[in-house]
């Protein structure tokens, strides 16, 4: 058991040593995700699509990452250190058992998951229900709105250059 006097400081050191894992095992599947198609359409190096992906990472992060912070920190449930350090360590084990097989899963949905959870176990009336409902229809909406943009941008290129 921690003495209490040692509690705060070894939470936080735990949070933020999860927190990192949950970047490693991101950087190793959303990141790979992204530069992957760079290196399979034979543009870039592997190293060099790592190295501009890690860049973009980074640049995304300070820029507007703030945003998605927000939701995933507070709007969904409120975090008590404990539970922050179970959803992020959870997250992590789970994108990571995925990236070892090459399998490309969503890291938000593992991350929403976790803290969902870890919500859950106080009772379902601290989870911001109408938050979770957002995400989820977001998360609906997405690959047929990302196709829909795709399938016009791809006509639009069509019009100015013949594609095989």
């Amino acid at each position: 058991m921690i003495p209490r006097r040692y509690l705060k400081v070894t939470m936080s050191a735990l949070i933020i040593v999860s927190g990192c894992y949950v970047a490693y095992t991101w950087g190793a599947n959303d990141v790979a995700n992204s530069v992957g198609v760079m290196v399979g359409a034979n543009i870039l190096t592997p190293n060099m699509s790592i190295f501009l992906g890690g860049l973009a990472i980074v640049i995304g992060i300070a820029t507007w990452g703030y945003k998605v912070m927000e939701t995933i920190g507070s709007e969904i449930t409120q975090l008590l250190p404990i539970m922050a350090f179970s959803a992020q360590l959870a997250s992590a084990i789970n994108v990571h058992v995925y990236t070892l097989f090459g399998i490309p899963v969503s890291t938000s949905h593992s991350i929403v998951g976790a803290i969902f959870g870890v919500g859950l176990v106080r009772g379902i009336k601290v989870v911001n229900i109408r938050i979770m409902k957002e995400i989820i229809v977001c998360w609906l909406a997405t690959p047929f709105i990302t196709g829909i943009i795709t399938f016009t941008i791809l006509k639009i290129i069509m019009i100015f250059v013949k594609i095989a």
